[in-house]
């Protein structure tokens, strides 16, 4: 017996099946622009950046957020919105919502901060299963400093 076929009989072939897995960009809609860094791990309180108010909501309206909630369903077409109402005398600057999906990054969503106190939002439209569970948000400064963060689970 040859050493191929040696190697062979030592190690069986798996039976796999080939099943393309869809690589999906998430549908992210904003309310400001591109351009901060990466996340930090805590909570800041060094910054003159205040989050007077965060929530999830349905959607928003006339810049203020509608049907506030903290479960949405893909049954329903969920579409968590996340609004909230920043203030600082310093403007402008930029804050990224980092979006995570069960402790994983799931996006990262730009947004321009233009005035000392500004209600701005951003939202995912959310339609496949491996999109339910644990969402966390988190407001992060471009110096990588996390302001807030926000809770909400997605179900079946």
């Amino acid at each position: 017996v040859s050493e191929i076929q040696s190697a062979k009989l030592l190690i069986p072939e798996k039976n796999t099946i080939d099943v393309p897995v869809p690589v999906l960009k998430p549908h992210v809609k904003t309310s400001g622009k591109i351009g901060i860094s990466e996340i930090p791990k805590q909570i800041s309180a060094k910054t003159d950046i205040r989050i007077a108010e965060i929530i999830t909501c349905l959607g928003v309206k006339n810049k203020n957020s509608l049907s506030p909630q903290k479960e949405f369903s893909l049954q329903k077409g969920a579409t968590p919105y996340v609004w909230m109402d920043v203030r600082s005398k310093k403007t402008p600057y930029k804050l990224r919502h980092i979006y995570y999906l069960n402790g994983r990054r799931y996006c990262s969503v730009p947004l321009a901060i233009h005035y000392p106190r500004m209600r701005t939002w951003s939202n995912v439209t959310l339609r496949h299963q491996y999109e339910t569970g644990n969402w966390r948000v988190d407001v992060v400064t471009k110096k990588g400093e996390v302001l807030s963060q926000v809770e909400f689970t997605v179900v079946p």
